[in-house]
């Protein structure tokens, strides 16, 4: 299939290009072709709950703790935390399907999604990234959540930092940065050619 007229991550462009895709849509955090390694901003020592638990296959929202990525959170703990996914193939990612913890949703208030081509990049502002989503943080988000991303690129990551106490009428919103996801679904499609 060939499709013209993608948007182009670095520019925010439009450029005639054509690009064949070579698998159909999917989700390429499942597949070994893609499939790079995942990092987060801390870490429990020791713990089951690292950030590969948020790409294993394992939707359940409901699941235990052992299921999800989890990073550090306490009041102790930095306003920034963050959760990335390289893809070791440049692909056309069409959407995220995102599964929060039901137990602590609430902590996800105001998180946002970025796309970034660079293995280096650290949301927010560490190299070439793009954001493709900001939560409303006068509300929880849902446990699973469908985030539109409709863009090249080579990683998605999802970040969160917390300020002073926001007006949300999310019951139970943290003022400490974590973020625990338990399954992040990056559906596309990976580009053969450019």
């Amino acid at each position: 299939m060939t499709t013209p007229y993608l948007n182009n991550l670095c520019t925010g462009d439009y450029e005639k290009q054509y690009i064949t895709i070579e698998n159909a849509t999917e989700n390429l955090a499942q597949l070994k072709a893609f499939k790079g390694t995942p990092s987060q901003s801390s870490s429990y020592q020791g713990q089951p709950w690292g950030p590969d638990k948020a790409v294993d296959g394992r939707l359940q929202e409901e699941a235990g703790e052992d299921t999800c990525s989890f990073t550090v959170g306490s009041p102790s703990n930095p306003i920034k935390a963050w959760w990335k996914f390289p893809l070791l193939k440049l692909s056309n990612v069409a959407y995220l399907q995102i599964y929060f913890r039901n137990l602590t949703v609430n902590r996800n208030v105001g998180f946002s999604v970025y796309v970034f081509n660079e293995s280096s990049f650290v949301p927010p502002t560490n190299g070439p990234g793009y954001t493709i989503f900001t939560h409303d943080n006068t509300t929880c988000p849902n446990r699973v959540m469908n985030i539109s991303v409709n863009k090249l690129t080579k990683g998605v990551a999802l970040f969160i930092a917390k300020g002073p106490s926001l007006n949300s009428t999310c019951e139970g919103y943290t003022t400490f940065a974590t973020i625990e996801v338990c399954e992040v679904q990056v559906i596309g499609n990976a580009i053969d050619s450019i």
